[in-house]
């Protein structure tokens, strides 16, 4: 059996490897969710090159953890990409649904908040 060169990972490699980070952060979705709900804030967005976590309220010790781990797993399967393919860019984005409490019901919601997985990505 004869082995030529390894071909170059393609489009399918980037998604599996993004897919695993998204997963990872996904283990915290409970957390973040609820900070969104506290804050009202219905959009998150970590730079995992640089680790910056907008808005400010979600900096926080046990975000910038989860940040780090990302970009770890990041690094890790970025290893595996041949030149010229490089990581340029990686920015996790988080929306949530939040929906505001029902008048008559403080602190309930209408219905649950969450993380949701954009279809497209």
């Amino acid at each position: 059996m004869v082995f030529g060169p390894s071909p170059p990972l393609g489009r399918r490699y980037l998604k599996s490897f993004a897919g695993g980070i998204a997963h990872k952060f996904f283990a915290s979705a409970e957390h973040y969710a609820y900070l969104a709900w506290e804050h009202r804030v219905p959009r998150v967005t970590i730079d995992l090159l640089s680790l910056a976590i907008d808005p400010p309220e979600f900096d926080i010790p046990r975000n910038r953890n989860l940040a780090w781990m990302c970009q770890q797993s990041l690094f890790s399967s970025a290893l595996q990409l041949f030149p010229p393919a490089k990581v340029v860019k990686a920015v996790l984005i988080a929306d949530f649904d939040l929906v505001m409490p029902w008048p008559d019901s403080p602190g309930r919601s209408s219905r649950p908040i969450g993380l949701y997985r954009d279809p497209d990505g």
